[in-house]
C-alpha cells in the first residue's frame, strides 16, 4: 500500500483542518487529504477505492465490494480463515513482518472468552497518514477488516 507521505511525495503536515506540503520551501495547500493517485504502475490494495464518492457511507462501500470477504469469511467459517491467511503467507505490516495467520491462530488458541481487536491508528511517525485517512474516507474497511479478525 502506498501511503499518503509517500517518498515521491512531499510530507504532508496537518495544521487544523488543512493538510498543507512544503516543496521547495513553499508551503502549499493540499485540495483533499486524500492521498494522490498512485503515480506507479503497481496495484493498490488498502487505498484501492478510497476515493469513489460516497466511499464512507456502507452504501458507497457496499458498491465497490466491502463486505463480500466478510460474508464469504462467515461463510466458510474462522478455521478455513485462518488457513486461507496462512496459505497467502499475509504478514504484518510491522517491522517484524510476523505471519498473520500464525498470529490469528494463537489468538483463536489463547483461554479466554471475549476476544478483542484493538486497532492503533497512532500516526506517531513523520509523514504517517494513512490511518487518518482511512478513519475519515474509508471507515467499513477498517470495520469489515476488524470483523475478519474475530
Amino acid at each position: 500500500m502506498a501511503c499518503p507521505g509517500r517518498c515521491d511525495d512531499p510530507v504532508p503536515v496537518i495544521r487544523g483542518d488543512r493538510v498543507e506540503i512544503v516543496a521547495d520551501g513553499v508551503v502549499h495547500d493540499r485540495v483533499s487529504s486524500l492521498p494522490p493517485i498512485n503515480p506507479v504502475a503497481s496495484e493498490e490494495c488498502v487505498l484501492a477505492h478510497i476515493r469513489v464518492p460516497g466511499r464512507s457511507g456502507i452504501s458507497g462501500y457496499e458498491k465497490t465490494g466491502g463486505y463480500a470477504g466478510l460474508r464469504k469469511a462467515v461463510e466458510i467459517g474462522p478455521e478455513a480463515v485462518i488457513h486461507e491467511l496462512t496459505e497467502a503467507r499475509l504478514t504484518g505490516r510491522g517491522g517484524a513482518g510476523f505471519p498473520t495467520g500464525r498470529k490469528w491462530q494463537a489468538v483463536r488458541d489463547a483461554v479466554g472468552e471475549p476476544k478483542s481487536v484493538v486497532c492503533n491508528a497512532d500516526e506517531g511517525e513523520p509523514g504517517c497518514f494513512q490511518d487518518r485517512v482511512i478513519l475519515d474516507h474509508d471507515p467499513h474497511a477498517l470495520i469489515a477488516s476488524a470483523i475478519h479478525a474475530l
